[in-house]
């Protein structure tokens, strides 16, 4: 088979190039397409998308091309996809590095594509993972969660521990104390007398993520009020 670069244009607001190949064999038809050093070659084109701050060279390219460069163009168009997919989930919400690539993975990316992707958006500044661990911590707050549930699910969501340890410096002036005495009162509006009730509702106290020392102490903070 003969490659050629057909042509070479700005695409997606001039952040990618589309290459446009012409892929040939050689064929019996005398009426094919084109004929390439005397032979008769059966052709047909395709597009391949590739990000134009890698390639600004291929804007001087037309011809023939080798493999090793169409292997590398066709490594570059599942990057360029994978980048471009990546931006299509950050307009959507804040993400982990990690959150990313697993979605990426997911909506049917390479792993190596998926990694680049992820790595070079986090370069770029799309992805602030300490800003956007906090913005999860200030939603989880307004569920009227405790520290460790809150630590907990910025963990799950993929960011690593220096953002965790981050955010848990970030939660440090949390009165998560009152936080929980709020809770009670919105959620059961007294503290039941029943032992039994009131063992279920320090678990489920303890579930939302608080600490039986910070459960104690807006059991007693209400009980003064």
């Amino acid at each position: 088979m003969t490659v050629f670069i057909h042509s070479v244009r700005p695409s997606n607001n001039g952040s990618e190039l589309a290459v446009t190949l012409e892929m040939s064999e050689p064929s019996n038809n005398v009426s094919s397409d084109i004929r390439v050093r005397g032979r008769h070659m059966k052709s047909n084109r395709r597009v391949l998308h590739v990000l134009a701050s890698d390639w600004t060279c291929l804007m001087s390219v037309r011809g023939e091309i080798d493999e090793e460069l169409l292997d590398k163009l066709e490594n570059a168009d599942r990057y360029c996809t994978a980048v471009r997919v990546g931006m299509r989930i950050l307009a959507y919400g804040a993400n982990s590095q990690n959150a990313l690539y697993r979605k990426l993975i997911h909506k049917g990316c390479d792993a190596e594509s998926s990694q680049k992707a992820a790595e070079y958006l986090c370069g770029c500044g799309f992805v602030d993972e300490y800003d956007d661990a906090c913005r999860v911590a200030e939603r989880d707050l307004r569920k009227f969660y405790g520290k460790r549930r809150i630590l907990s699910n910025i963990h799950a969501k993929g960011y690593g521990k220096e953002v965790v340890s981050y955010v848990s410096d970030f939660l440090g002036d949390v009165d998560f104390v009152g936080l929980c005495a709020e809770l009670i009162s919105k959620k059961y509006r007294e503290i039941p007398l029943d032992a039994h009730e009131r063992q279920k509702m320090c678990a489920a106290l303890v579930r939302y993520g608080y600490s039986p020392s910070e459960i104690r102490e807006a059991i007693l903070k209400i009980s003064e009020a």
